[in-house]
């Protein structure tokens, strides 16, 4: 395997005889693939974003406040002096 890092948005992955491409540097993901002698990929597979899973997975949930309450001790003394 081989990692050619372009840039910070542009890599190539070369894995056997296959090469991947993938570029976010206009902020359009790419990623696209090929054989090393120049043939095409018979295979291809195209990500569609599911807008539901992400808003899951990146919501922010409010988490609950918690607060110091001091126990009132003296209670509990005059029940142990019992």
């Amino acid at each position: 395997m081989i990692i050619d890092v372009r840039t910070d948005e542009v890599v190539y992955i070369t894995i056997n005889d296959k090469v991947i491409y993938i570029d976010d540097s206009t902020e359009e993901l790419i990623i696209d693939t090929w054989k090393v002698d120049g043939g095409n990929v018979d295979m291809f597979v195209e990500f569609e974003m599911d807008e539901e899973l992400f808003n899951k997975i990146n919501k922010k949930e409010k988490k609950p406040k918690l607060s110091v309450v001091k126990k009132n001790n003296k209670k509990k003394k005059e029940e142990d002096d019992e």
